[in-house]
């Protein structure tokens, strides 16, 4: 049984050391980032699944400007009707997010109001609008991440890091402006099909089965893996014990292990700009390290297996106009215009599409500067060990870099907040999944689509206990028996095994990998429109989401039968020892 942290204990550790308010707090719009207090527990609180390993003290930076900023700012700017965003605190050093209320009356028929002028133009145009926002962040992104930091001086590294934050700003106003826009306009298709007696599961069905950058640089991935056995390269990665000098090694081998290490360089060029867990500065970039991708290129070859991409997408393509054939075919001539009419606004500005495309140009990338500035300045600085620096709060760094504070006065305070960050990280498993009582429903379309927030969720949530039979949300239709993996982050799906059923937290898209692994995938979190529903559609791996506390109740090796259409999982036999 595990021992979970009790609310009031989070709510009454003191933080990391030496931090004050101020320094998450640089930057507010409607609500601030800020510690969880007691008087919070009043309230209700969703642990974030996706940091799973908690957060730096520099990383807190991104949860203050993404995260609660953004949010809020996207909430005025959309307009979104129902919320102000996200109100977000961290317990140690992980994530709590709750639903940040619009009290006012006038306010939400004011933004019902200009959202009915925005929301036709902005579907109509969607593709013309979506292009120059990919042309605006890719601009961006090349500027940034081109800036050369060895041989900076520390007051040249301080202006390159105002200018990463002014970057993770405005590129997540970017994200949460579109996020809010496409969510409520397919959050109408739902209500449509609601009537129309449609099942809720079906919806995200008829939207599937269109490419996105992330598929394609999966395929580009599996094309490395094509390459090494191609050139009888396997025991390259099966005889290395670490991957992390195999790249100079091959590279003076010559001959065709020299030649894959070129092809690898291009492969990086294109789709090395991510990192194994998103937005952490304390995760390296490919680019930077790309022993884990060359890990789990190992492990593939290993498999001796290959997914097949274009199969998967006609099975996905296929299972979409069968099912739009079979829900037309139970419909009025009346219900079949207006059905088709909406799901035509949904094509041109398709949530599950852009969802998994939009990642490539922000979600990988945005910590990626973040981390090259905080690691620079600490070069600068002719610091022992450079990645110090991220446990300095944002304001600290920006200090050090403007001669206001020496090292020496911060270097004990940051020995202290290293421990108390792998401390934490590794009681991940013991933080509860949700502070307070769950409401009857939240208005957040995020924390509805996204997260799976339902009513049906918000009672899971209240139930406690050791059943063998667990229900949650089905969101990849199918079924699979085997044994579980369960992991809190995705540093480690290099551990995964074929033909295993991933349970996890919530998957991001850097989970996607291990997709062309495993045979089911379950989630404590996530709705119809999460990453690990749209990803398991688009690889016909059946898929439950919304659980609770599957994570608690599974441990690795235990048996199970996953049934993604009906969102029964069922432990069949519990692992040994």
């Amino acid at each position: 049984m595990i021992d979970t942290i009790s609310a009031e204990e989070l709510a009454r550790d003191p933080g990391y050391p030496g931090m004050v308010p101020e320094h998450v707090a640089q930057t507010v719009y409607y609500a601030p980032f800020k510690k969880l207090t007691e008087a919070d527990l009043k309230g209700f609180w969703v642990l974030e699944y996706r940091w799973p390993n908690g957060c730096t003290p520099y990383g807190l930076m991104f949860c203050e400007l993404a995260l609660t900023w953004a949010m809020q700012y996207a909430s005025h700017h959309s307009p979104l009707p129902p919320t102000n965003g996200y109100d977000m605190r961290v317990a140690g050093t992980h994530l709590f997010g709750s639903e940040l209320a619009l009290e006012s009356e006038a306010v939400l028929k004011a933004r019902d109001q200009r959202l009915a002028q925005r929301l036709p133009q902005f579907v109509d145009d969607f593709d013309r609008i979506w292009t120059q926002e990919i042309d605006a962040l890719m601009a961006a992104n090349r500027l940034i991440e081109s800036y050369e930091t060895s041989g900076r001086s520390p007051e040249e590294m301080g202006d390159y890091l105002v200018y990463t934050r002014e970057h993770v700003r405005w590129s997540w106003e970017r994200h949460f402006e579109l996020m809010y826009l496409l969510l409520i306009n397919h959050a109408g298709f739902y209500d449509l099909c609601t009537e129309l007696s449609i099942p809720h599961a079906d919806v995200a069905t008829f939207l599937q089965g269109y490419d996105s950058r992330i598929s394609q640089g999966d395929r580009a991935l599996w094309q490395m893996v094509d390459l090494v056995r191609e050139n009888d390269l396997a025991q390259w990665f099966t005889s290395t014990e670490s991957h992390a000098d195999l790249l100079p090694k091959m590279r003076t081998a010559g001959g065709g292990a020299a030649g894959w290490a070129e092809a690898f360089d291009q492969f990086l060029d294109e789709w090395g700009w991510r990192t194994e867990t998103v937005a952490d500065p304390l995760s390296p970039s490919w680019i930077e390290d790309p022993a884990p991708v060359l890990q789990s290129i190992g492990t593939y070859v290993a498999s001796g297996e290959r997914p097949d991409f274009d199969a998967k997408r006609k099975l996905a393509e296929d299972d979409r106009e069968n099912a739009l054939e079979a829900a037309r075919s139970r419909l009025s001539r009346a219900e079949q215009r207006e059905f088709d009419q909406t799901l035509d606004s949904c094509r041109k500005a398709n949530f599950l599409w852009w969802n998994e495309d939009h990642n490539f140009y922000i979600d990988y990338r945005t910590a990626i500067p973040m981390r090259k500035a905080a690691l620079g300045l600490g070069q600068a600085l002719d610091l022992a060990d450079p990645e110090d620096t991220v446990f300095c709060f944002y304001p600290e760094l920006l200090a050090l870099a403007r001669g206001e504070t020496r090292w020496n006065e911060l270097s004990a305070q940051v020995g202290e907040r290293k421990d108390y960050y792998w401390s934490w990280r590794e009681r991940r498993h013991q933080i509860p999944k949700f502070l307070g009582v769950p409401p009857e429903s939240v208005s957040d379309p995020i924390l509805t689509e996204l997260d799976g927030f339902t009513p049906a969720f918000l009672e899971t949530l209240k139930i406690e206990g050791s059943a063998t039979t667990l229900n949650g949300m089905p969101a990849s239709r199918g079924s699979a028996t085997g044994p579980a993996r369960v992991l809190l982050g995705a540093d480690d799906i290099h551990q995964i095994q074929t033909g295993e059923i991933l349970v996890c937290e919530g998957t991001t898209p850097s989970w996607t990998p291990a997709f062309t692994k495993i045979a089911g995938c379950l989630t404590d979190q996530g709705g119809t429109l999460s990453h690990a529903a749209i990803v398991g559609r688009e690889y016909g791996i059946p898929c439950v989401v919304a659980m609770g506390n599957a994570t608690a109740r599974i441990k690795t090796g235990d048996t199970l039968a996953l049934d993604g259409t009906t969102g029964t999982v069922t432990i069949l036999q519990r692992a040994h020892g």
